[in-house]
């Protein structure tokens, strides 16, 4: 009785291990990514020579050098201010101004890059006709099923019902 059960059991099993296995549909899987890049740039600026010129004449009174007439005062192209002049005690001094320079400057940029990747995973049923020799084996599996399952019933049958 018990190799009866083992048979019908591994003939099931044998049946069900014939199905091929479904892929298992997977979600789509979303990426976003953000990557800033900051630099930081820096530069030098040139500035061009500037001159502020001053020219007079001098002359002697009293003992004292006293500007007899200015001839030339003329302030730089760029930067620079007129010449101030000043004799003092028989001395001359001349201050020329300029305004602030900035010869050197940084500054940042900053650039983002955006990346949006979506994986998807798309199963394509690949439907092929069965050749000849498929078709002959699916046929005899067929029958020889319903053989073993006439067999058994007749088995039974003929147990339950067996002349006293």
């Amino acid at each position: 009785m018990k190799i009866k059960h083992i048979l019908i059991l591994l003939f099931s099993l044998f049946l069900l291990s014939c199905g091929g296995s479904k892929d298992i549909a997977t979600a789509p899987v979303e990426k976003h990514t953000l990557t800033i890049k900051e630099v930081v740039h820096d530069t030098t600026f040139v500035t061009v020579p500037d001159t502020a010129t001053y020219k007079a004449l001098l002359d002697c009174q009293n003992g004292k050098v006293v500007v007899k007439e200015v001839l030339v005062n003329s302030e730089g192209k760029n930067h620079l201010k007129k010449p101030k002049v000043k004799i003092e005690d028989n001395k001359l001094s001349v201050d020329c101004e300029a305004r602030a320079q900035e010869l050197f400057a940084k500054w940042k940029s900053e650039q983002k890059t955006e990346v949006h990747e979506t994986v998807r995973n798309i199963y394509h049923e690949v439907e092929k006709s069965l050749t000849w020799w498929q078709l002959f084996q699916i046929w005899c599996g067929r029958l020889l099923l319903i053989v073993i399952m006439l067999f058994l019933i007749i088995k039974y049958l003929v147990k339950v019902y067996k002349p006293i």
